[in-house]
């Protein structure tokens, strides 16, 4: 019998990932980036830190960053990582937890099990990425490119 583990990982490597690398990210597991010509745009899948065999919880974090101000920001303390990335949000630009951009602004996470079909919560998940998330982050991208 699969793990909640099992299944998070298969929803995020079966579905997550495919559709950010249909729209033209790198990575995988929990980070992706897309990189523009002035800004990079951010998705991280992020996991509640006391999940367990039994349930993982997870959320998207979105973020924007202008390279411009990720460089200023890395001379000026210190110099964090080369690029940033969407869960780790101490930077520069417009970081957004997905569920402040559906029509009901709300912190939402969500849940697989072992003994539940991931499908159905990939599904949620899928469509607010593509009705909210990356389309609020293709609206700043674009701005920041002008």
């Amino acid at each position: 019998m699969a793990t909640a583990q099992d299944n998070y990982t298969s929803l995020v490597k079966n579905r997550i990932t495919p559709l950010l690398r249909s729209e033209g990210f790198k990575g995988s597991s929990n980070n992706y980036m897309f990189t523009s010509t002035n800004c990079w745009g951010l998705v991280g899948v992020q996991r509640y830190r006391w999940s367990n065999q039994e349930i993982v919880r997870f959320t998207i974090n979105i973020a924007v960053v202008p390279r411009s101000d990720w460089e200023a920001a890395r001379r000026g303390k210190g110099l964090p990582p080369r690029e940033p990335r969407a869960n780790a949000h101490s930077w520069p630009g417009q970081w957004w937890r997905i569920g402040s951009l559906l029509p009901e602004p709300k912190d939402t996470w969500w849940s697989v099990s072992g003994d539940e079909d991931w499908e159905s919560v990939a599904h949620e998940v899928l469509s607010a990425l593509t009705s909210w998330g990356l389309p609020a982050m293709w609206a700043l991208l674009r701005t920041c490119d002008t």
